[in-house]
C-alpha cells in the first residue's frame, strides 16, 4: 500500500491490494482465536447491537491503538496490550464470522489534519514498515464489511473505534474519501456499490 501515489488520483486504484492478516503457527494460535471468541461471547451477553450485529465493541477497551511489527501471529496479538487497526480488523472478521455472518476485509481513506499526521510520524517513526499507511493529508484504515445472513446490503464496522461507519460520514476530520471491500462480488453499502476489491470514492 502507497498512499503517496494516491495524493492527487480522483479512484483509489492503486491502494490496499491486500489487506492484513495474522500468522497461525499451529495449535497455540488456534487457542489464541478461541480466547478471543470467548471474550466476545461474555462481553456479549444479552446485548446485541443494531440489525442483531454484536459488534466486538469491548476491544478498543481491551487493547489500546498503537504501532505493532509485522508480521504477527495470532497468539502474540492477544498478548499485545497495543495493536494497530491491522489487527483490530483481524480480531474483528474472526469475531463476526463465528455470529454466522459473511465477512470481509475492507479499508477506508480518512482526511486528516496536519496536527495528527505530524504526531503519528513521530509516534511510527521507530516502527519503519508501517509509516506507509500515513499520507499528507489522508490516512488508510482498515475495517471490516459485514453482510447478515439474508440481508442484501454490507455494514461496515470500524473495532478500532468501536463504531458502524455510514456512507454519510464524508467531509470534516475522519471524513471518508474512498472505501475498498475486498469481496468477490458487488455490494450495496447505502446506495453506494462497492466490492470486488475497487477502491471507490465515498
Amino acid at each position: 500500500m502507497n498512499l503517496a501515489r494516491v495524493e492527487s488520483a480522483t479512484r483509489f486504484n492503486v491502494v490496499g491490494a491486500s489487506h492484513s492478516e495474522l500468522v497461525d503457527h499451529g495449535r497455540c494460535c488456534e487457542l489464541a482465536r478461541h480466547w478471543l471468541i470467548d471474550m466476545h461471547r461474555s462481553h456479549s451477553f444479552n446485548r446485541s447491537g443494531r440489525l442483531g450485529l454484536r459488534a466486538p465493541l469491548w476491544l478498543r477497551h481491551k487493547f489500546k491503538w498503537g504501532p505493532v511489527q509485522w508480521p504477527l501471529s495470532w497468539c502474540e496479538a492477544v498478548r499485545k496490550k497495543e495493536i494497530d487497526c491491522g489487527v483490530y480488523a483481524a480480531f474483528a472478521r474472526e469475531i463476526f464470522k463465528d455470529g454466522d455472518h459473511d465477512v470481509y476485509p475492507a479499508q477506508i481513506i480518512l482526511a486528516q489534519p496536519q496536527s495528527y499526521i505530524d504526531h503519528w510520524n513521530v509516534k511510527w517513526a521507530n516502527i519503519s514498515k508501517s509509516m506507509e499507511w500515513i499520507g499528507q493529508d489522508r490516512v488508510y484504515h482498515e475495517v471490516c464489511a459485514v453482510v447478515r445472513k439474508g440481508d442484501d446490503k454490507v455494514r461496515i464496522f470500524d473495532p478500532t473505534e468501536g463504531v458502524w461507519v455510514e456512507p454519510s460520514m464524508t467531509g470534516g476530520i475522519n471524513g471518508i474519501i474512498g472505501v475498498n471491500v475486498l469481496s468477490n462480488t458487488t455490494l450495496l453499502w447505502g446506495e453506494m456499490t462497492v466490492g470486488q476489491g475497487r477502491w471507490v470514492l465515498a
